[in-house]
């Protein structure tokens, strides 16, 4: 990635993120009766200035935050509210509530891409594995995911997470109730799930490094870009709110403010607003997020498919040529 395009990817979500702070500092200004846009009236063109360059390091850090939790398993906040009241029937049953599974997007381009009459040739040939997969039934590509709804009334996606089906069978004799409470179950699916997303990739490498490929890998990386930018987005808003209602408590706590229904009252209404501020905020980019994801399986299948039934590719004879250094 070159070094303008990798600053303006790190820009977004700094600068988001600092955008979200001046917002939420309307907010509580709001919340306390005041005019939400006196917040802008201490603001300079040097302070502007300096806040559009903290953008990038500021969006860089979020990026390794967004990377760190980019794993087979995470945590939601809904998850940890579930938690408490699961473990009055044991820590067992508990543990199935302590964290869901991420979607093995490796899986569903491989699978898509046998459903679309991809060849196993290619993939073989790119992974240089014999243990690659060879069909959509694959068992390393199968579908073992379900999802699980948080909140008994929650109809938006977000307040739905995977986890491992009953069925699943990851490994063999497995004879845990349930696969989350089976630690070989967990590392079966990490596994698949990072065994999966580095055959599509050795794909993508194959077919970028020629000729007639090399539009794929282009159009993977206009793809990724947009589908962890919004990723990246949504943990900076995130971030936002929390560190505003934090501070807003500590400095509360600080100023030893009155703790009464008069003094908490305003500290308890900005929070509010900020926290649906943010959760709609949230929600958008998240749904926009998933679209880009099935929009971007697809895409990517296909082109991966119509290269491997290329006559060089499907009959094992000379591959393309590769592109020159120039």
């Amino acid at each position: 990635m070159d070094s303008a395009r990798q600053a303006l990817r790190w820009s977004i979500p700094g600068l988001i993120f600092v955008l979200e702070l001046f917002a939420f500092a309307a907010v509580w200004q709001l919340a306390a009766g005041k005019n939400p846009l006196s917040v802008l009236d201490d603001i300079s063109s040097t302070t502007a200035l300096a806040t559009l360059l903290a953008g990038i390091p500021i969006g860089f850090l979020l990026y390794q935050l967004y990377y760190r939790n980019y794993r087979p398993y995470g945590r939601s906040v809904l998850l940890f509210l579930r938690f408490p009241h699961q473990v009055k029937h044991g820590l067992v049953r508990a543990r199935r509530f302590w964290s869901f599974v991420r979607r093995d997007r490796g899986a569903e381009i491989l699978r898509q891409y046998y459903d679309l009459g991809g060849h196993p040739t290619f993939v073989r040939r790119s992974w240089g594995k014999s243990d690659a997969p060879a069909t959509g039934d694959d068992e390393q590509i199968r579908e073992v995911t379900e999802p699980r709804i948080l909140l008994r009334s929650g109809r938006p996606s977000s307040f739905k997470v995977l986890t491992l089906r009953a069925d699943a069978n990851l490994h063999e004799p497995c004879t845990a109730s349930a696969p989350a409470d089976c630690g070989d179950c967990r590392k079966a699916y990490a596994h698949r799930f990072r065994w999966n997303w580095a055959i599509v990739m050795a794909m993508i490498d194959f077919a970028g490094s020629r000729t007639d490929g090399a539009t794929i890998k282009n159009e993977y990386a206009a793809g990724s870009d947009i589908y962890h930018a919004l990723g990246a987005a949504r943990t900076a808003i995130a971030s936002a709110a929390i560190g505003s209602v934090v501070f807003r408590i500590v400095f509360h706590v600080g100023q030893g403010l009155s703790w009464s229904w008069g003094g908490a009252g305003h500290l308890l209404l900005g929070g509010a607003l900020i926290a649906l501020l943010a959760y709609a905020q949230y929600q958008v980019i998240h749904s926009a997020r998933e679209q880009s994801s099935r929009n971007h399986t697809i895409r990517i299948a296909a082109a991966l498919c119509w290269y491997s039934r290329l006559p060089e590719i499907c009959d094992g004879g000379a591959v393309a040529p590769t592109r020159s250094a120039g």
